[in-house]
């Protein structure tokens, strides 16, 4: 069964999108399932490869233990979409044993007893027989639905844009929503997020190690490492360093404009009927008629008394950006532009709701 697809950069109000679904009777929600699996974006293959495989090897890769995230864990610096209490004496997996990808968002997102719907998933999820990762996911995904009693599936993994494409390959008549927010308030999100902080930190450091410092323990090159990174390093991971440090406003702010680029251009062959574009902001504005407009795009009833109790608890959040300095705005308003610019034109003709 075909579901669909939340897109987005990240830090633009996804994960809200998610927790009001995730409210829907008929819905089910499946946050983070695929950045997770794929490590970041760093395993693709692993959520997204073609070859067929058995229901065995599907549940190892559903529960890896995805390295860049456990190193977060590790030093106690999740961030707020990973919802497994690790710190809860009770839970079954801790910061010290690592936490697999099903259990990190996935499964928490949906229930408060993950752990005993992970012994449940188990057996069901090994039987299932050798085919590909697509009938795989649908699936697990249908187990959930029955039992949830759910009618459909929606996933969303946040900064999921770069990998876009790799979904549409796996469900080209998929449905698709893209979300975006504006330029400024995203990337000084992103800029003093933990996950973009050591996964941009990460990138930059294999530059000079020639390997990623959480998938490689070769540390050949450390030298060429320049001091001002090496607190990114696992093996010396430097919890107040990591704090503090800031990502540079120019360069999130262009990658930002990249993405919105490539949201737009990921999504614009699809028929207009598989796909809608969803600008946070006029989300917020206007909850009651967008989140209608969601929910109906997914085929689903949309009650009145739920449509209007889920609105109400959408509350608008921005202008940090403004706060800064005034020349650091100046700086991420330019690098913000191109995005921004290209996010006018399709309000203007109609491509964004």
């Amino acid at each position: 069964m075909t579901g669909a697809f939340i897109i987005s950069s990240g830090r633009c109000g996804s994960t809200m999108m998610s927790n009001l679904i995730n409210t829907h009777a008929d819905i089910l929600s499946v946050s983070e399932f695929f950045i997770d699996i794929a490590s970041n974006g760093y395993e693709l293959d692993a959520a997204f490869g073609s070859e067929k495989i058995d229901g065995q090897e599907f549940w190892q890769r559903i529960n890896f233990k995805p390295p860049i995230m456990n190193v977060l864990l590790a030093n106690d610096r999740p961030y707020p979409e990973m919802l497994y209490p690790y710190r809860d004496p009770n839970s079954r997996f801790s910061a010290q044993t690592g936490v697999p990808s099903l259990q990190m968002t996935m499964l928490p997102h949906l229930t408060d007893d993950h752990d005993a719907l992970c012994d449940e998933l188990e057996p069901q999820v090994i039987a299932q027989p050798v085919q590909s990762l697509r009938d795989h996911f649908e699936d697990l995904f249908a187990i959930l639905m029955n039992k949830f009693g759910k009618k459909t599936w929606v996933e969303r993994s946040g900064g999921s844009v770069p990998f876009a494409s790799e979904i549409r390959k796996v469900w080209p008549e998929g449905k698709y929503i893209h979300v975006f927010r504006n330029g400024m308030d995203t990337a000084r999100s992103m800029s003093v997020h933990e996950g973009f902080k050591i996964v941009l930190g990460g990138e930059a450091i294999k530059e000079y190690l020639g390997v990623s410092p959480y998938f490689s323990d070769d540390r050949e090159n450390v030298d060429k490492v320049p001091s001002h990174l090496r607190f990114l390093l696992p093996e010396c991971f430097d919890v107040e360093a990591f704090d503090k440090y800031v990502l540079p406003l120019d360069m999130i702010g262009g990658m930002w404009s990249d993405n919105i680029k490539q949201g737009f251009e990921t999504l614009a062959s699809l028929p207009k009927e598989n796909v809608i574009h969803i600008d946070y902001d006029r989300f917020c504005d206007n909850p009651v008629e967008q989140l209608k407009t969601v929910v109906e795009f997914l085929g689903v009833d949309c009650p009145e008394d739920w449509l209007n109790s889920t609105a109400s608890k959408v509350k608008k959040s921005g202008g940090a950006w403004k706060k800064l300095p005034e020349d650091q705005q100046k700086i991420l308003l330019e690098a913000c532009r191109p995005g921004m610019e290209l996010i006018e034109r399709r309000i203007a003709d109609g491509t964004v709701l």
